[in-house]
């Protein structure tokens, strides 16, 4: 059964290094398993449609949609000139505030990439005006986009209950206290390589 599963496995990555789309990729994986396991081929269509029809999925796309909505409508940058209003005076008060931008907008979008790309538009150029280098200010926003997945409500925590069979608000709340710790130690730490120049 291993070796099985290893050489579908196999199948899948030749297919992808070949550069044939991952769906097909995938599919073509999927129905060699359904082959060689004997799965009924009704039962994998009635389940796919299951799965399909839940409200969990139906949340994903919207939350996609969302991003695109708040990214169409600048919101990044608007939430990004109200904490660097805030915040932007102090020592490294810049990063901080890309820190705490990102948190703010992972409430409200929920998707790290949504983040990166509503964010980071407007504070790689203003970190760069004010001198920051540029592989740290986009370290720093790859690391502060991960609040977005941490901090609720979030897509991919929708997806981690639905296939866990878990509540999807327990989900929500699990990584809220994770994700405000981390965006606190974001902020604490950013300042020190700063403060040492």
């Amino acid at each position: 059964m291993l070796v099985q599963i290893g050489l579908i496995f196999g199948v899948v990555v030749v297919l992808m290094v070949l550069k044939v789309p991952i769906a097909f990729a995938f599919g073509v994986g999927a129905a060699i398993m359904v082959l060689v396991f004997n799965i009924d081929p009704e039962w994998v269509i009635s389940t796919s449609f299951d799965l399909e029809m839940s409200y969990a999925f139906l949340a994903l796309p919207l939350y996609l949609l969302l991003g695109s909505v708040l990214d169409l409508a600048k919101m990044g940058d608007r939430v990004s000139d109200f904490v660097v209003t805030a915040i932007g005076r102090l020592k490294g008060g810049l990063g901080v505030a890309l820190v705490v931008t990102c948190g703010l907008f992972g409430a409200v979008s929920g998707l790290a990439m949504s983040a990166l790309v509503s964010i980071g538009r407007g504070f790689l150029p203003a970190a760069e005006r004010e001198g920051y280098p540029i592989p740290y200010t986009t370290g720093l926003l790859v690391s502060a986009a991960i609040l977005a997945i941490l901090i609720p409500p979030s897509g991919n925590m929708i997806l981690f209950g639905f296939m866990g069979r878990l509540p999807i608000s327990l989900c929500f709340l699990a990584p809220l206290i994770p994700g405000v710790i981390l965006m606190f130690f974001l902020s604490a730490v950013h300042p020190q390589p700063l403060c040492r120049r």
